[in-house]
C-alpha cells in the first residue's frame, strides 16, 4: 500500500464515519 492509498483510505473512513455519526444524531 502506497502513501496515497493509505490517505485515502483514511479520507474514506472518516467521510462513512461521519456520516455514521450525523445519522446516529439525528435518529437521536
Amino acid at each position: 500500500m502506497t502513501q496515497v492509498d493509505a490517505t485515502a483510505t483514511a479520507f474514506i473512513a472518516e467521510q462513512l464515519l461521519n456520516k455514521g455519526v450525523g445519522m446516529a444524531t439525528i435518529m437521536v
